[in-house]
């Protein structure tokens, strides 16, 4: 994004007499002054805001488009160019910067057809011409096949203080019909702290050409607790995407297959499909759903089999939080399938509510805090002959914090503290859990 910046070589070809002699309080000229000292993002804001007055001024469109490019407002960018060379079809600055913004919203013909008639219309002096060149090769890089595989490995490992998702209760009241009656929680169904390790890799095989991106995937993780060994799990997951960029919109499609082998033996396998639309407006926020449908098939108690649609929507906006560049993210989510046991609680619905800030703090350390509420219920009793006539609901609160270090190109290293709070009108299903965890990553392609 550098060469941005390239539009101050064509200050003599853009900048008409009424910006040169502006008023140092116009906001065009506060607005230009913004850019000289690198703040874009300082003199977009003041400028979109002005737009239905200054619509009509060459000037103002031309800031309000570089201003644009450089906060990525691509679309935004691409409307305040094209206004400008209306009023100043001789802005050979325009020119080039209407043909990077379209590079950026991989319109790549369309891009390299506006460098050409730079060229023959502006005879562009050697310094914009090897700049040119550049965007040239940049655009034929960007339509010839890129194909080339990725893999990383880590290894990691982590304490909870309730592994197995127990209560923290010994006496559980249960209403069977005849009134409440106190029992005993078995020793399997309290809380059960323990550590784990873990280790794993990813190899990934992608071709990308223009807007383009398709991507097989395949990773394994594998888990070993300590104490609780009937946890221990390896996870192999193989899958297929594909996603296409157009303008400020992107589309992505993808298949997935994981099986789980729990304590040495086969327990689950899952395959999935999801498709994701998702679109950046003139301001900034990106907003995207995604729908997932899946299958999830247990191989020792087949009546166990979930099938299960899940819909999810975002948006997220790049914000700036005590000077440092961030995102800010909200998540609504729904849920709709049948239970973990079809014997025990029917269909279920599921919906979560959360908030995530992730907060780039320099360019090696990267911090992530997150905030989720939710709702869990059954159609039917969870199981009236255990557990009584009630239908479980049960409410969730999660909070996550992560920070991230890259010691180099190659090496990184990410520490976590994860905390749930379940709390449900059935005894059994209340619990806590609080969790630490750290893992190291290595880059081998």
């Amino acid at each position: 994004m550098n060469n941005l910046k390239v539009w101050l070589s064509f200050l003599p070809l853009v900048l008409s007499s009424s910006l040169i002699s502006a008023s140092p309080t116009s906001p065009i000229q506060q607005a230009s002054d913004l850019l000289e000292q690198g703040d874009a993002q300082a003199a977009y804001t003041l400028l979109y805001q002005l737009e239905h007055t200054y619509s009509f001024n060459a000037d103002y469109n031309y800031l309000l488009g570089v201003s644009a490019l450089q906060t990525r407002h691509y679309s935004q960018a691409r409307n305040a160019f094209e206004r400008t060379l209306l009023l100043q079809p001789g802005n050979a600055g325009a020119y080039l910067d209407l043909a990077i913004t379209e590079i950026e919203l991989k319109n790549f013909h369309e891009a390299r057809r506006l460098l050409q008639e730079i060229e023959q219309r502006f005879n562009p002096p050697e310094g914009i011409r090897q700049v040119i060149n550049a965007y040239n090769a940049r655009i034929s890089s960007a339509l010839t096949p890129r194909n080339y595989f990725s893999s990383h490995v880590f290894i990691g490992g982590g304490y909870s203080d309730n592994v197995n998702n127990g209560t923290d209760k010994s006496l559980i009241e249960l209403d069977l019909g005849t009134g409440p009656v106190l029992l005993p929680v078995s020793n399997s169904s309290k809380s059960s702290p323990d550590s784990y390790s873990e280790a794993g890799a990813t190899l990934s095989y992608n071709i990308e050409q223009g807007p383009w991106r398709h991507q097989l995937i395949s990773a394994i993780q594998r888990s070993d607790y300590h104490s609780m060994t009937e946890f221990n799990t390896v996870n192999a997951v193989f899958g297929a995407n594909s996603s296409i960029s157009y303008e400020q919109s992107q589309i992505d499609a993808g298949i997935y297959y994981s099986t789980v082998w729990l304590d040495g033996a086969d327990y689950q396998t899952s395959t999935s499909g999801s498709g994701q639309y998702s679109y950046q407006l003139p301001s900034g926020l990106k907003l995207a759903s995604q729908l997932r449908l899946s299958q999830l098939r247990y191989i020792q108690t087949q009546s166990n089999n979930i099938n299960r649609a899940e819909l999810t929507f975002s948006a997220s906006k790049a914000v700036s939080v005590l000077g440092k560049n961030s995102l800010l993210q909200a998540t609504l989510r729904f849920n709709r399938g049948s239970a973990l046991n079809n014997r025990a609680g029917g269909d279920e619905q599921q919906w979560q509510a959360g908030m995530a800030l992730i907060t780039q703090l320099n360019p090696q350390d990267l911090a992530r805090l997150s905030l989720s509420v939710g709702n869990n219920n059954d159609s039917t009793p969870y199981n009236p002959s255990l557990l009584g006539p009630k239908v479980r609901d049960t409410q969730k609160l999660r909070l996550s914090a992560s920070y991230s270090h890259q010691f180099n190109e190659t090496w990184s290293i990410t520490t976590g503290l994860n905390i749930a709070r379940n709390r449900s009108n059935i005894d059994l299903f209340t619990t806590d859990s609080n969790e630490l965890t750290v893992r190291l990553n290595y880059k081998l392609l």
